[in-house]
């Protein structure tokens, strides 16, 4: 409690909406869209805006997906930490054209060509 006002953390809302306890929907919402956003512009700050959205929708999906049981070993918030890195892998493949790595490569993969091709290839 902070200055008399009882103060709820995103980790105490995900707790609750996990164990069927009451919990304010909104609340939830607004605070676990902001965490979404937050990671997902750093670990996938290639997407564009409308797939960050999408990335917030999609950990909702993998949270309840592990659902209460998964409050055993991890808290609320590194739960949903969990589902948001697993939301971004997800809506990264299934962007992805056919054929194409999901995850850029670290080592430059550049056009090679043989020496008796040069005069050949464009």
């Amino acid at each position: 409690m902070e200055n008399g006002v009882a103060t709820v953390s995103l980790d105490d809302l995900i707790k609750a909406a996990l164990t069927n306890q009451p919990y304010n929907q909104q609340r939830l919402g607004t605070q676990a869209r902001l965490y979404s956003r937050r990671l997902s512009k750093s670990y996938a700050s290639d997407f564009p805006e409308d797939l960050h959205d999408e990335v917030f929708g999609q950990a909702f999906v993998e949270l309840f997906e592990a659902g209460p049981a998964g409050l055993a070993e991890r808290s609320g918030k590194a739960l949903f930490r969990r589902a948001v890195l697993a939301a971004i892998r997800a809506v990264r493949a299934s962007y992805a054209p056919p054929g194409r790595r999901t995850r850029l490569s670290t080592k430059e993969t550049g056009n090679a060509v043989a020496a008796e091709h040069v005069g050949r290839i464009a």
